[in-house]
């Protein structure tokens, strides 16, 4: 900004220095703004503002001025308020002229002082979180990860703006107390099941409608992978040759995509909804809480039976109710990108939020929702075929108890009062009735139904299905044709899954209360540790002093004193490796955020808190990661968490002088392998998936530093791994050892990854 600029332009209101096809010199970016007036938002933050700018030489081009300047200014907005003649303002706004020189840097800077309010961390949250939100996530503007998709789709990456070819971006950097939370829209965009993307053109409006990686692994029989499969659409532009153009890209969950309390699900609610961005920047409300911009909501309250578009039907025809399959505004995440020059009919409100709802506008609305539609369309299609083939399996297990009756009936006479002639008839298996063992009946309802435990509740559910199992078997007998009424199979298979799945949320949900009790606990052991290394550093203290005041003639006293000094210098250092554990586990940093850590130094930390018992053991622990080597982002706390879990169950198992060894290394996709092998007993492949639920361990006596073990620390490791959307299990181990179990966890930008690597690459061969 030159020293002219900054006086007809900065300090004028409302002026006109925005008007007409302005782009910026350097970039050919498109200016936003129109009133003129965002500059005194600085008035409201703080009561001084000093500018320094030095223009670009692509800026001073062509000006009138013979010698262009910088400027260097200050406005003191307080003490502005006191003059009544704006003609003089004195030392309240002073602006110089700054001479242009090749070596100074150029750009603009604004520095706010004179703070006029402080902001407690309950007001920063909600302002980091909105200025995040001024620019569309990396998932909407940037290549789609080949973790969400190996395929391309209307295009690599959508045009958010207007700008020039060398225009290396936009970047909001955010530090100090303004460093939010962990981005986790790589986390959230990996558990999503489809892909919209649409490429809106006066001449022809595409849409592409893609299911996503993980969600075609997700299909089981009798559904097949390859059922879930790309659709793509084309059709007029509502507004023809006057229409906006514009792209759009949206993400669809139509499922839960964490624990309801869990960060993921929270950081997904606040995220949710198809929002507009303008030039780049976010034009509210859409998309926030509330607004219903496409009328999302108001359909998945009535559910329209069909929808309709203009959209040849040739890709795929009309579903029968597929209306029943729409999503509430919350299932969605998406961008629409408009620009200037691809909708400059646009009319924004007086506010400045929104957009006046005309024809031009509700163009927008009707290419958007139509993509969404779209995929509701696609989406019936695909549960019309999996329910077909569920139907069809069904009749198929209904056809063969059929004839396996028929085929074992015997007739009624004489024969069937002797039991011996039928000892080899092979019985079908029981329907589940409330004789089995472990099944609680009906009467066990009675006892407990005023009780609200989660027990209780547990047992009520249980009992319930199977007591509808039981009155549909009986539906089931009364009619003739074993496929009258193949929905009544369905629905049995259906809630036996069901039961299926209740018990593993039984046991999640007592390891969850296990863990809280714990929690709570750990939180006030910390105290209690600190109060240990303080009593502790004390008692060496003393012990020295008094071992080198020499008033300790005999030499058994000094021997005896020697040994407490030493005993006292072993309960120091193992009370300060508790402690740093336990720093890295409830510290405040420990979860503030994800970021990339040394993997060898997280290891050795590790070794070190279980040093004791290693060295007790007389066990050996190779550390092979190499020393550069950083982990995809993770929270500390869990990095912890998980290595020394995996290490204290290889100390355990590895025996007296066994061995062992910990290994990590990226794979193509930048996904980090971390294997940790330990000779000793071996673990059957048959108890591989055994040990990792929750409350199975195998060790039945007392270690005085490790503990006994409650068979959570694998489920506790895997658990973890899932949350990164990595995996944990049992692997081969190599020669020489006897068990691993090796924790894979993804790099959500493997890119950024690969970029460190080749810089950490680089560097080396510098240095060497």
């Amino acid at each position: 900004m030159t020293f002219e600029r900054f006086q007809h332009a900065f300090l004028r209101i409302a002026g006109r220095d925005k008007e007409g096809e302005r782009l910026s010199p350097r970039f050919k970016r498109r200016y936003t703004g129109a009133k003129g007036i965002g500059r005194l938002a600085a008035q409201k933050l703080a009561g001084r503002l000093d500018i320094d700018s030095v223009p670009r030489s692509e800026a001073i081009r062509g000006l009138e001025s013979d010698s262009p300047t910088g400027v260097k200014a200050t406005l003191a907005w307080d003490e502005m308020e006191n003059h009544s003649d704006l003609n003089d303002l004195g030392d309240s706004l002073t602006a110089e002229r700054v001479p242009i020189r090749s070596s100074a840097r150029r750009g603009t800077t604004l520095v706010m002082s004179e703070v006029t309010d402080l902001w407690a961390p309950r007001r920063l949250g909600p302002f980091i979180r909105e200025i995040r939100a001024c620019r569309p996530a990396g998932i909407f503007v940037e290549r789609l990860p080949k973790s969400v998709t190996t395929e391309r789709l209307l295009f690599d990456v959508p045009q958010s703006r207007e700008h020039g070819p060398n225009d290396p971006g936009f970047k909001l950097d955010l530090t100090g107390q303004f460093e939010g939370g962990d981005d986790l829209w790589p986390t959230l965009s990996a558990r999503t099941s489809w892909i919209i993307e649409i490429d809106a053109t006066p001449e022809l409006v595409r849409y592409c409608i893609l299911p996503t990686v993980k969600y075609r692994k997700s299909l089981a029989a009798p559904a097949k992978p390859a059922w879930a499969r790309r659709y793509d659409f084309e059709g007029p532009h509502p507004e023809g040759a006057a229409g906006p153009s514009f792209h759009c890209r949206i993400l669809v969950s139509p499922g839960s995509v964490g624990r309801r309390q869990s960060e993921l699900a929270r950081f997904s609610g606040a995220e949710s909804g198809i929002r507009v961005y303008l030039e780049g920047f976010r034009v509210l409300p859409y998309g926030s809480p509330g607004d219903d911009w496409l009328r999302l909501d108001l359909d998945y309250a009535r559910r329209p039976r069909e929808f309709e578009t203009d959209v040849s039907p040739d890709a795929l025809p009309v579903i029968k109710n597929e209306g029943f399959s729409q999503l509430g505004n919350r299932a969605y995440y998406g961008a629409v990108m408009l620009t200037e020059r691809g909708a400059p009919e646009l009319q924004p409100l007086v506010n400045r939020e929104g957009f006046i709802p005309d024809d031009y506008f509700e163009s927008i609305r009707t290419v958007v929702r139509t993509g969404v539609d779209l995929s509701v369309r696609v989406r019936a299609a695909l549960k019309k075929r999996i329910d077909a083939a569920e139907r069809e399996s069904n009749r198929q297990a209904n056809e063969r108890q059929e004839n396996w009756r028929q085929e074992n009936e015997r007739p009624q006479n004489e024969d069937d009062c002797n039991p011996d002639q039928n000892d080899d008839v092979e019985l079908p298996p029981p329907s589940p009735t409330n004789e089995q063992p472990g099944m609680p009946g009906p009467e066990t309802v009675d006892s407990d139904e005023h009780d609200h435990t989660s027990s209780a509740i547990f047992r009520r559910i249980d009992s319930t299905l199977l007591e509808l199992i039981e009155i549909i078997s009986e539906l089931r007998a009364e009619f003739a044709e074993p496929n009258t009424h193949p929905k009544l199979d369905i629905l049995t298979n259906n809630l036996r899954a069901l039961q299926i799945d209740l018990a593993d949320v039984r046991d999640e949900q007592l390891t969850l209360r296990t863990l809280a009790g714990v929690g709570t606990q750990f939180t006030a052991f910390v105290h209690e540790i600190n109060g240990l290394l303080g009593q502790s550093q004390s008692l060496r203290s003393i012990l020295g002093k008094l071992a080198d005041s020499g008033e300790v003639k005999s030499r058994e006293g000094r021997r005896t004193l020697k040994a407490a000094r030493d005993s006292s210098d072993d309960l120091v250092q193992s009370l300060t490796r508790q402690m740093s554990y336990l720093t890295d586990v409830v510290g405040p940093d420990s979860r503030r955020r994800r970021r990339r850590l040394l993997v060898h130094d997280r290891v050795e930390s590790a070794i070190r808190l279980l040093l004791p018992r290693i060295t007790e053991r007389q066990q050996s622990v190779e550390n092979l990661v190499d020393v550069a080597l950083t982990s995809p982002p993770i929270f500390p706390a869990e990095a912890s968490i998980l290595l020394i879990n995996l290490l204290t169950n290889a100390v355990k198992f590895a025996g007296d002088s066994g061995k062992i060894r910990v290994t990590a290394f990226l794979d193509k996709e930048m996904a980090m392998h971390l294997r940790v092998e330990n000779s000793g007993v071996e673990v059957p492949r048959k108890d591989w998936a055994r040990y990792f639920r929750p409350f199975e361990s195998s060790t039945v006596s007392v270690d005085i530093v490790l503990g006994q073990g409650m068979g959570l620390g694998l489920p506790i490791v895997r658990s973890l791994a899932a949350d990164y959307d990595g995996s944990a299990n049992f692997v081969e181990p190599n020669s020489g050892f006897a068990t691993a179990v090796e924790v894979v966890i993804p790099d959500p930008r493997p890119g950024i990854a690969r970029k460190s690597l080749s810089r950490q690459s680089q560097s080396g061969k510098g240095n060497s």
